[in-house]
């Protein structure tokens, strides 16, 4: 087999491309290639991409990208089998909360985010893809429009079979609730 070396970046380290041009180029070709990478380290490359995207170029991203092509991808590689890849992918569902929020994230994209941070927090899960769950739904949890999008998703996991997605799915709908005003109510 071949030795692949990654670099998982905080969102502190994830550096902006050079242009906006460069940006929608980069988009394109993050939209091509999700559908025909296979290979871990070019699907990390991938998600570092769309974390990029989300933190430095939100205007270049639109809601119909968002829905159908990226948060399907990020949501199935943060549930991957290979922990670097699934905690680059927990951490771009986290960037995309954090910086895109629910302007560009329909109903269905929501849920899927919530189910995916909160399934990660199962304790079955490896500890560090649980603590950057946690972390991904605290960021989620701030008050907003993205967290009165997420609330009736994350509500939505009460009854889960898995006592710790049962207990952090009603955490953190209480803890948007909380956040939310009268009027954003």
């Amino acid at each position: 087999g071949e030795l692949f070396n990654v670099e998982l970046l905080e969102r502190g380290d994830v550096e902006a491309f050079p242009s906006d041009d460069e940006a929608i180029t980069a988009l394109a070709s993050v939209a091509k290639d999700i559908k025909t990478v296979d290979a871990w380290h070019l699907q990390f490359e991938l998600l570092t991409t769309i974390r990029r995207l989300a933190l430095h170029h939100p205007d270049s991203l639109d809601k119909k990208t968002c829905s159908s092509v990226i948060v399907p991808f990020v949501t199935e590689k943060a549930r991957s089998a290979r922990s670097s890849v699934a905690r680059n992918g927990l951490m771009a569902l986290d960037d995309l909360a954090y910086c895109v929020g629910a302007k560009l994230l329909d109903k269905a994209s929501a849920a899927s985010i919530a189910d995916t941070l909160l399934e990660s927090t199962a304790s079955n899960q490896p500890k560090i893809i649980r603590a950057t769950a946690i972390a991904a739904l605290e960021s989620c949890a701030q008050p907003g429009p993205l967290c009165v999008a997420l609330t009736p998703a994350l509500a939505s996991k009460i009854d889960h079979k898995n006592k710790d997605v049962q207990t952090n799915s009603m955490h953190f709908a209480h803890k948007c609730c909380q956040s939310m005003t009268a009027e954003q109510i």
